[in-house]
């Protein structure tokens, strides 16, 4: 399928974000935005820095290199809570139809327009 007007406008404001922070030289961000329910034009781009998807333990970052477990089990916890949270919605939103094959153009040599067959 085609992706929709939103996919577009966010693919678009993600690569924004990552190109602005390929220009500031920033590495470890990750590129997001903000602000997304509101329309399009009103979106706030957003560089978070990688670490801070990780919690930090109860006493700090006593030595500041950050370590990334091998397993993904925080932010694993994090997307099954969100995917609960939004299940419901999502179903009840679904509208996808498979509609067959699309033809762009109106050729009669793609798809049978007049005089085709």
């Amino acid at each position: 399928p085609l992706p929709s007007a939103f996919d577009c406008a966010f693919g678009y404001a993600l690569g924004q974000t990552a190109g602005a922070l390929v220009f500031e030289r920033r590495t470890f961000y990750v590129a997001s935005c903000m602000d997304m329910h509101l329309p399009v034009a009103e979106w706030q781009p957003v560089a978070l820095p990688f670490s801070a998807l990780y919690p930090a333990s109860a006493s700090g970052w006593e030595d500041r290199s950050l370590r990334i477990p091998r397993t993904s089990e925080v932010l694993r916890k994090n997307i099954e809570e969100a995917y609960e949270h939004f299940k419901d919605i999502w179903i009840g939103a679904n509208v996808f139809q498979a509609q067959g094959p699309m033809q762009f153009g109106d050729g009669a040599d793609v798809g049978g327009g007049p005089g085709a067959g």
